[in-house]
């Protein structure tokens, strides 16, 4: 489900941790070895809202200005001006998209290169600036492709794709509902924040899927459809619910565990940023519905992390600092490792590698513990002209060699000597040669002859 609009974005500075072990005799010494996240801007522009198309790996978003929709590939990085009028929702079992135009919708056949009529203007609610609610997709298209949900001036409708009609629902269903499966909706109870309900719009049935108690009020969910399990977290309240919980309630067995509490499964060095004022947000499933994504927001100060809650090893992984400044909304998954949402306080679109997590360090021998902090940091990213790379930490002799994404050396910057533990380099984007590299994702490796390998992500842009 996606946040509200007080679930609002920052900027990121992420970390992740790697160990090294270093065994020196029968002494054993762990080292902590810290970048600079693996997040990265898809918009240049400012945006917020986009949509996904996992089958050509593009991410579309619409230039809050202009109102132009424009696509970012994430293989290259290359952004282009979309065909599409409206922000489009995809359909990637049928390898279509649907979006508006003219005050009509329309669907587009990827592999026939064909568009085709779906609901015309009598069919399509407008707001009162003249644009079609469906601008903004929001997981209105259900898991296996057969049905859409749409807003029409009279109500909710649902059009079935193999039939290629359109039908009304009984009950209206706004943005932000969950399917749980290709038929039915998890909604709030209207007027209820403490209710869940499973509406069937082909059967017009409605069920209670869960009910708390009156002074409760659910802030977040998302339905993992697979196994029937709906994920949800409550607004902190001084009554009991304090510090913010994830809480999984299977349908099947009408039992609810508790899967993530911060004092518990968070590291204690973060305690503070949970003591205060702060809740869950943005919770959402992997399309693998293996894990579950969500930010921690601060309530009064502007702040955010990202987690992820893996459900097989009933394990949840840190991948910023708790207390980052700034707020993030709108998440969803790319792919396994890979998250997109909106960052508010640039009000752009953002991608996040989400393949190294932050963990404790933990005492390995004689309680003896050797932190060695190496920082990369890197600035503009993404660039078009040059980048400034700063090496932060003590390290001998480091050096420093550029790679493309299919693991080509690019560059290699040698023998650096560090000043004050500090070193800046500027890349301009070209070879060993002296040519200009083209468009996409490089890969930063800073290394010394000692076995420290420290590496982060920039996108080059021409």
């Amino acid at each position: 489900m996606t946040s509200q609009n007080i679930f609002r974005k920052f900027k990121m500075k992420n970390k992740f941790i790697l160990f090294f072990l270093i065994i020196i005799g029968n002494l054993s010494v762990g080292y902590i070895i810290e970048t600079y996240a693996q997040a990265f801007a898809i918009s240049e522009v400012q945006a917020e809202f986009f949509s996904i198309d996992r089958f050509a790996n593009e991410v579309y978003y619409i230039d809050r200005f202009t109102g132009e929709v424009l696509k970012r590939n994430l293989l290259t990085m290359e952004s282009s001006l979309s065909e599409f009028t409206s922000l489009p929702a995809f359909a990637h079992n049928r390898h279509m998209a649907v979006y508006a135009k003219d005050g009509e919708m329309y669907g587009y056949d990827f592999d026939k290169d064909s568009t085709f009529l779906l609901l015309d203007n009598g069919n399509i609610k407008r707001t009162s600036n003249g644009v079609s609610e469906i601008v903004y997709p929001g997981y209105v298209i259900s898991p296996n492709d057969n049905y859409m949900l749409s807003t029409s001036r009279t109500g909710t409708n649902y059009y079935s794709f193999a039939e290629r009609k359109v039908y009304p629902t009984q009950m209206e269903i706004y943005g932000g509902h969950e399917w749980s499966s290709d038929t039915t909706v998890v909604i709030y109870q209207p007027g209820s924040a403490n209710i869940i309900l499973e509406y069937s719009f082909i059967g017009n049935a409605i069920d209670t899927l869960l009910v708390l108690d009156e002074h409760k009020e659910i802030t977040t969910y998302s339905y993992n459809v697979s196994r029937n399990i709906l994920a949800y977290s409550l607004y902190p309240n001084r009554i009991e619910e304090y510090i913010p919980k994830i809480y999984l309630y299977n349908k099947e067995t009408k039992e609810t565990v508790l899967a993530f509490h911060p004092l518990m499964d968070d590291s204690a060095e973060v305690a503070s940023c949970w003591s205060s004022p702060v809740g869950i947000s943005s919770l959402n499933w992997s399309k693998d519905e293996t894990k579950l994504a969500f930010f921690s927001f601060g309530l009064t100060n502007s702040f955010s992390g990202v987690y992820i809650y893996d459900l097989d090893l009933d394990t949840t992984y840190r991948y910023t600092e708790c207390e980052d400044y700034g707020l993030k909304y709108e998440l969803d998954w790319y792919n396994k490792d890979t998250l997109v949402y909106v960052d508010y306080s640039t009000v752009q679109v953002f991608g996040f590698d989400a393949t190294s997590p932050i963990t404790s360090v933990q005492e390995i021998k004689n309680n003896e513990r050797h932190d060695s902090e190496i920082v990369i940091k890197t600035y503009p990213n993404p660039f078009n002209n040059s980048i400034k790379i700063e090496i932060v930490g003590n390290i001998s002799r480091p050096e420093l060699t550029i790679y493309d994404i299919n693991g080509r050396r690019v560059k290699t910057f040698e023998r650096i000597e560090t000043l004050d533990g500090r070193e800046q380099i500027e890349w301009d984007g070209t070879n060993g040669m002296g040519r200009y590299v083209s468009s996409g994702v490089y890969f930063i490796v800073v290394s010394n002859n000692e076995g420290i390998k420290v590496s982060t992500k920039i996108n080059f842009l021409k």
